[in-house]
């Protein structure tokens, strides 16, 4: 999918939250704490609870997003970056395209590892190479 593309059907927060809950619903939702598959959406709540255990489930528990704070729009942006290039993209270059101030964020989105979890849900995901950029680990000490 080309960027012209990709801004088209995803042009906001709310389109790329409405999609991902869409994908989650499609693939099924699990309650984590009993593995009931038997869960309703709360839109009051915007989770998940189990109609057996009444536990409850965020949109993002259970998926590469989980525990991310980060908007859902930019994680997408940077699941489209990471698949859409032939070649591997750098945490450096995922923070220039996002406008990140900080590099933490974007070496999270590609797992912290040079292997990078590049779909939100499904039971194979696909992955997609992360190059590390040597100048930042060495910038900030890391290397």
């Amino acid at each position: 999918m080309k960027i012209f593309e990709f801004n088209k059907y995803f042009p906001d927060e709310a389109t790329c939250r409405r999609k991902f809950k869409e994908m989650r619903d499609k693939e099924g939702v699990t309650c984590q704490h009993c593995a009931s598959h038997d869960v309703v959406w709360l839109e009051s709540k915007q989770q998940y609870q189990c109609k057996h255990c009444r536990h409850r489930t965020t949109l993002r528990s259970g998926t590469v997003m989980h525990g991310s704070k980060l908007p859902f729009h930019y994680w997408f942006i940077a699941m489209h970056l990471l698949t859409a290039t032939k070649k591997s993209i750098s945490a450096a270059e995922l923070q220039r395209q996002l406008g990140h101030n900080r590099y933490q964020p974007c070496v999270w989105y590609g797992g912290g590892s040079p292997t990078a979890v590049a779909t939100p849900v499904g039971p194979q995901p696909l992955s997609a190479r992360m190059g590390i950029d040597a100048q930042a680990a060495l910038s900030n000490g890391q290397a």
